[in-house]
């Protein structure tokens, strides 16, 4: 109804004729239609520090394969501690990644749909020595993979398996936009560990922005450092990926002290 509405106005304006849909019936009718077929917008679940732990403990083990590697490095550490959207993951090259100190893992984001003027942006990931640390184990991933640091090339990209010797190299070709869902196979991953796949939409990897950015609400990070990290132009696009737990719900009653 929308497309017809505009078409009209298109046609007749381009003739320089009055135009009958800027009637209040037209606006009217136009309006019920919206209210009568809208549905609710439901999101799906963040993923949790927690399932990111069942991943690395079952994809990232002393003997994981380049493949398992890529699965914990890329998709539930560096875009879960990083707050990584799709194309930031796809765009990153292997010069963006720079391990500093020992201390961190600082990762230059050349282009994101938040970055309006193309300055780019620095997402710093320090060594936690766990085995989620995004710093390890983005380390594993470069040397199991023989990246050179210094190459334009994308950090993750395609496979190749070789049935001979049942290892796997890197090509040179980077990933598609929307390779973090389909080949590295989250989903799959997940339901392996016994979580129900419904829950969780990785289109644009929001399952795993939303999970790191609520973790993040929740231990009470300051606010102007969390914009920055997540490069949120807004507190209402940050917000957007923040789910409340229970117990912030219920402290809203418990702070009138009634």
């Amino acid at each position: 109804m929308e497309a017809a509405v505009y078409g009209i106005r298109w046609v007749l304006d381009l003739f320089g004729l009055s135009n009958p849909c800027d009637s209040n019936l037209v606006k009217g009718i136009l309006e019920s239609a919206k209210r009568s077929l809208s549905r609710p917008i439901v999101k799906k679940e963040p993923v949790t520090p927690d399932m990111v732990l069942n991943i690395c403990q079952k994809f990232a083990s002393a003997n994981a394969n380049l493949s398992d590697l890529r699965t914990a490095a890329m998709i539930c550490v560096t875009a879960f501690a990083g707050v990584l959207r799709s194309n930031e993951l796809a765009n990153l090259r292997c010069c963006d990644v720079k391990f500093c100190k020992d201390k961190y893992v600082e990762l230059f984001i050349a282009k994101s749909k938040t970055d309006i003027y193309r300055n780019g942006n620095v997402v710093m990931l320090a060594k936690t020595g766990r085995i989620t640390c995004p710093f390890t184990l983005l380390n594993r991933y470069i040397q199991a993979a023989g990246i050179d640091h210094s190459s334009d090339l994308m950090v993750f990209r395609w496979f190749h398996f070789v049935k001979s010797n049942a290892s796997y190299t890197l090509r040179s070709t980077g990933i598609s936009y929307t390779r973090p869902r389909e080949v590295v196979n989250v989903l799959h991953a997940f339901s392996q560990l016994g979580y129900s796949t419904k829950l969780f939409g990785l289109r644009s990897v929001f399952a795993l922005i939303s999970g790191g950015a609520t973790a993040a609400a929740y231990v009470g990070v300051n606010d102007g450092l969390f914009k920055r990290h997540g490069r949120w132009r807004s507190d209402k696009a940050k917000d957007g990926y923040v789910k409340d737990n229970l117990e912030a719900l219920l402290s809203v009653s418990k702070s009138l002290d009634i």
